[in-house]
């Protein structure tokens, strides 16, 4: 489980997604023009991230999602 923060900062109010990796998550990382496959243990705290889902998103908040695609890009 990850969690993909609209703006870190806001502890209230911005959007904040709780976001489930699966087996099936393709997670990379953009490099210069490509991307490139990382592992989970290549995720951390401070990356800016996109996220794609797959399936239902809970309208909570955060809302909840399984991710189909991660791309990080730096800190």
């Amino acid at each position: 489980m990850v969690l993909i923060e609209e703006n870190p900062a806001e502890e209230y109010g911005s959007q904040k997604d709780s976001v489930s990796i699966t087996k099936s998550t393709k997670l990379l990382k953009q490099e210069r023009e490509e991307l490139v496959f990382i592992g989970f243990d290549d995720l951390k705290v401070g990356h800016r991230a996109k996220a794609w889902y797959t399936g239902p998103v809970a309208e909570s908040y955060p809302r909840q999602a399984t991710a189909s695609v991660v791309v990080i890009g730096s800190r």
